[in-house]
């Protein structure tokens, strides 16, 4: 009988346990890793649009053009016009871009992430 002091290291179903963990985690993250880069870019995109001059006093369908032509080079297509809102208030134009990616995990298993993004636009 091998008395506790004399046990070292893992048993093989602990190392089974740990492999199997670290492989869930590689796996979420390179099916999450995308999304997060493409948030990065719409990002981007929002706030380059909204820094151009005189934006804030465009029309809503001018300024879903523009983020729509950014969109479209960039490959981005889970976002559509009704995610994207335009609101005049105290002197101040915001643009509000909330929508949501949907991805499948592992197997019958599917995730939401869900993205708000808030910009003030340039009035000058």
């Amino acid at each position: 009988m091998n008395l506790p002091s004399k046990q070292r290291g893992l048993s093989f179903l602990g190392w089974l346990v740990i492999i199997g963990l670290a492989g869930f985690a590689v796996v979420l993250g390179m099916r999450l890793g995308p999304i997060y880069m493409q948030n990065y870019e719409v990002n981007n995109v929002l706030h380059e649009v909204a820094a151009e001059d005189n934006i804030g006093r465009a029309p809503e369908q001018v300024i879903w053009g523009k983020l729509s032509k950014f969109f479209d080079i960039n490959n981005i297509d889970n976002i559509k016009q009704d995610d994207f809102k335009v609101q005049h208030k105290d002197g101040q134009t915001t643009f509000t871009l909330h929508y949501e990616t949907r991805l499948n995990l592992v197997g019958n298993l599917d995730g939401v992430v869900v993205f708000n993004k808030t910009v003030v636009a340039n009035q000058r």
